[in-house]
């Protein structure tokens, strides 16, 4: 199975660019025309947050307009810039499953792997946050069935070590650390957004990784107390799993698809 991850697109309004200098609809959809390049197809795409910039309906609808184009299915999850309202409205298949009420969670299964999406959002605020109503549903999830689990979250649940974009602690974690280890060996990978870089490491002895934006990224200033971005190329991941693991790998999407043949190997 090939999972694709596409995140943080801060889509904004025809006519406007992100912070003023961004143009986040363009990248998306030269995103969206990588992703439809790829053989084999993904058999889903993960949305792992912050799809638009203010979460402005206008904005979804400028969303929708890109995604229409993509070949694959999508499981989108709701970032700190969305409006849950108006990501509803825009994908009401996930209302029809998602629970508990107003957060936006849903499992999808597949034969050998079923993906979770959890809400980790703060409304009204870019922090991160887990109440016990969702870690209830979650845990409701993972009892229901011993087929291996990814769970795709907007914030990270480690620490990126850039200071102006980590909370000050990882206790808002605990709630999904509990469940976790209630149901060992049941999650196979975290996969998030929000960070908009690719960071591999581990959450409660599990392999977890951040996706690059498919726009603007975060840079890469362990100093930085304030907020700091870069026109570093933007990318994507693969997530293959084939029933025992999960391989992650992390692709640009600077001049995606211009592969080439060095003809002697030795040059």
């Amino acid at each position: 199975m090939l999972i694709a991850q596409i995140s943080d697109f801060h889509v904004v309004p025809y006519g406007t660019l992100a912070y003023g200098r961004v143009d986040t609809r363009n990248m998306l959809a030269r995103a969206v025309v990588a992703l439809n390049r790829l053989q084999p197809q993904p058999d889903l795409v993960v949305l792992s947050g912050d799809l638009t910039q203010s979460g402005d309906p206008a904005e979804y609808d400028v969303l929708m307009a890109i995604l229409a184009k993509l070949r694959a299915p999508v499981a989108p999850a709701a970032g700190n810039h969305d409006d849950r309202d108006a990501f509803r409205a825009a994908f009401p298949s996930v209302v029809a499953t998602s629970a508990p009420s107003p957060f936006i969670q849903y499992v999808l299964g597949f034969e050998s792997l079923r993906v979770i999406v959890l809400d980790t959002v703060t409304a009204g605020s870019d922090a991160p946050e887990f109440c016990d109503a969702r870690a209830g549903w979650f845990a409701e999830t993972l009892a229901a069935s011993a087929t291996p689990a990814l769970v795709v979250t907007h914030h990270p649940l480690f620490m990126t070590g850039i200071p102006w974009m980590d909370p000050e602690s990882l206790a808002w974690t605990d709630p999904i650390r509990r469940v976790v280890e209630a149901y060992p060996g049941r999650v196979t990978g975290f996969v998030c957004g929000h960070i908009h870089r690719a960071i591999h490491t581990q959450a409660f002895g599990v392999p977890a990784s951040s996706c690059p934006s498919t726009a603007h990224l975060v840079a890469l200033d362990f100093g930085a107390a304030s907020p700091r971005l870069s026109m570093e190329a933007p990318g994507f991941q693969l997530h293959a799993w084939n029933g025992l693991g999960l391989t992650t790998y992390t692709a640009s999407l600077e001049r995606f698809g211009s592969d080439f043949s060095p003809g002697d190997p030795r040059l």
